[in-house]
């Protein structure tokens, strides 16, 4: 299994230990779209540590209630690093205060290209000796 459609996200896995996950136009992610985002991120790292790529550029809100759950230890089960792709002024202001506000337990930063956060995110998998080959 190397693909999942959530409510709000399409997630892959694009390497071991890195997957990415692309967050859908226009929908609002509620507390029960994190338990499943969660769920979708543990069947593909398949009980290994993982880092995370964000696509967010797409145009969505998240319920105040949605990023408490987020920010819970519990909610990064196996996950090492998160990076962010942003693009709008809006998307920006919504990642740094989610980061600044609600503290990730994991390390995790924005980024404007896809490429910048991958070589950010292979730092994290190099620490824990994964290899990344993408697919």
């Amino acid at each position: 299994m190397s693909h999942i459609l959530t409510h709000t996200a399409e997630y892959s896995l694009l390497s071991e230990g890195l997957i990415l996950c692309r967050i859908l136009e226009k929908v609002t992610i509620q507390p029960a779209d994190i338990k499943e985002n969660l769920e979708a991120t543990l069947k593909l790292a398949a009980g290994k540590p993982y880092v995370a790529l964000v696509d967010g550029r797409s145009e969505c809100n998240v319920t105040r209630e949605a990023r408490e759950l987020a920010s819970r230890p519990e909610s990064y089960e196996l996950q090492l690093a998160s990076a962010i792709v942003v693009t709008s002024v809006s998307n920006r202001l919504m990642g740094n205060f989610i980061i600044r506000f609600h503290k990730p337990p994991v390390p995790t930063k924005l980024f404007s290209d896809p490429d910048s956060a991958l070589t950010w995110l292979k730092t994290y998998l190099k620490q824990n000796e994964i290899s990344v080959s993408i697919k």
